[in-house]
């Protein structure tokens, strides 16, 4: 059975989630991220109970792969 065509954005959900992060280098390779926004719903979908408009926080460990990088090839990579 057809069901026929659907548009993208029908049963979809628009969020927006503006926000800032940063980092904290602790060693040459290696630091912390973190971060904090609020996310908003701007379409809601009915099928979909959850309150999805909220505040978000962000923590992590970062590599930083150029540094990795500087420290393995000091010449860099000659082809």
């Amino acid at each position: 059975m057809h069901r026929g065509r659907q548009r993208a954005f029908d049963k979809g959900i628009i969020l927006i989630e503006p926000g800032i992060n940063g980092h904290y280098k602790l060693v040459k390779w290696i630091g912390i991220g973190f971060g904090a926004g609020y996310r908003i719903m701007l379409k809601n979908n009915p099928e979909v109970d959850t309150r999805m408009s909220n505040f978000t926080f962000s923590i992590g460990v970062k590599i930083f792969f150029s540094e990795v990088y500087k420290s393995v090839f000091p010449k860099g990579i000659k082809l």
